[in-house]
């Protein structure tokens, strides 16, 4: 098991209780990321504004600014608006920082988690990674996973449709909108050494094992120790060091 963990140096830990929140930034992967929220929409509708602005004292300006200079730079203006609005248009379609850091953190719990051999069917068998209800989160994962060698082992990526195809995984990750499948998910999964991950604020109380969870604009590491052991999974003490580890 690989002790370092990738996220150590962009959290913070308060209190008695470990707790480490990651700032949602798309640059979380970056040896200097910004702990700054930036909301490119907002920054983009603002700067656009400000050009819009400029241009209407350019135009007031008649006496002081020669006619065909002022003419060239308000449309120079106008073009650089529109390119800005149209990438602040499209730019809501991207993914956001939010679901890029939780499919970060699922792509990497494997190096700091422990399976039992009977978890795989051979020692070539890959780490089957799963996402039910959360397309955002699927994306950026299907992406991550392809190519991606973890231990020795190939990682492979699912969509899960419905409870029933919950099983023969490695890893489950749950969306928020599933929630309420929670207790029938849990119930497919009992006996099994799935470890299951979701963002739901009461994930960990029904039997989940990891839980990323959003405060104050960033995501917050949560455990649950007894299912991880009744799952027969072992957690590495790097990953439990950062996170808040709840006994229920």
């Amino acid at each position: 098991m690989n002790e370092e963990h990738p996220f150590v140096n962009r959290g913070r830990i308060d209190g008695q209780v470990s707790v480490v929140t990651f700032p949602m930034t798309s640059g979380f992967n970056t040896p200097h990321a910004n702990e700054a929220v930036i909301s490119q929409r907002g920054f983009r509708a603002e700067f656009a504004d400000k050009l819009s602005a400029l241009k209407e004292f350019i135009d007031g300006q008649t006496g002081n600014i020669p006619i065909f200079v002022r003419r060239a730079f308000a449309c120079l203006i106008v073009s650089f608006v529109s390119a800005v609005t149209q990438l602040s248009a499209s730019g809501e379609e991207s993914s956001s920082p939010e679901y890029q850091i939780k499919a970060a953190f699922v792509l990497n719990f494997p190096k700091y988690v422990d399976w039992p051999p009977s978890a795989f069917a051979g020692t070539n068998s890959p780490i089957v990674i799963a996402v039910f209800g959360s397309n955002e989160v699927g994306a950026e994962l299907e992406a991550a996973c392809r190519g991606k060698i973890i231990n020795g082992r190939q990682v492979m990526f699912k969509r899960v449709a419905a409870v029933d195809d919950s099983a023969g995984c490695n890893i489950l990750f749950v969306g928020d909108s599933e929630k309420r499948n929670l207790p029938a998910i849990f119930e497919k999964l009992r006996n099994s050494s799935v470890l299951t991950v979701g963002e739901s604020d009461d994930f960990i109380e029904k039997g989940g094992i990891i839980n990323l969870t959003r405060h104050d604009q960033k995501i917050s590491l949560e455990v649950n120790l007894i299912a991880a052991q009744l799952a027969g999974l072992r957690i590495s003490s790097k990953l439990l060091r950062v996170a808040k580890v709840k006994l229920n």
